[in-house]
């Protein structure tokens, strides 16, 4: 994956990705508000944080989530992504 100029192309309204504001990245999600009065970047973790549209200058889409084979060979649980009790792992 590269970084897309965000003066070239935007995300899709409500894609998670990730952008660069003020020389650091950060996870937010794009869209556009209810009353389509304006757009801006809203931070998807919940807080209400807003950074304006022009302030990013970069983003990028996020990657895959690991498989499931992936998971299990980390001693992850497939599912809930949780530590498996040793002997479980595959």
């Amino acid at each position: 994956m590269t970084w897309i100029d965000a003066s070239i192309k935007l995300p899709a309204i409500g894609e998670k990705v990730l952008v660069v504001y003020e020389g650091e990245v950060q996870w937010v999600t794009y869209y556009r508000d209810a009353g389509d009065v304006g757009e801006w970047w809203e931070c998807s973790d919940g807080s209400d944080t807003t950074i304006d549209m022009g302030c990013v200058t970069h983003w990028m889409p996020l990657p895959a989530p690991p498989t499931a084979e992936e998971m299990g060979s980390a001693g992850l649980h497939p599912t809930t992504g949780q530590g498996m009790p040793a002997g479980e792992a595959k």
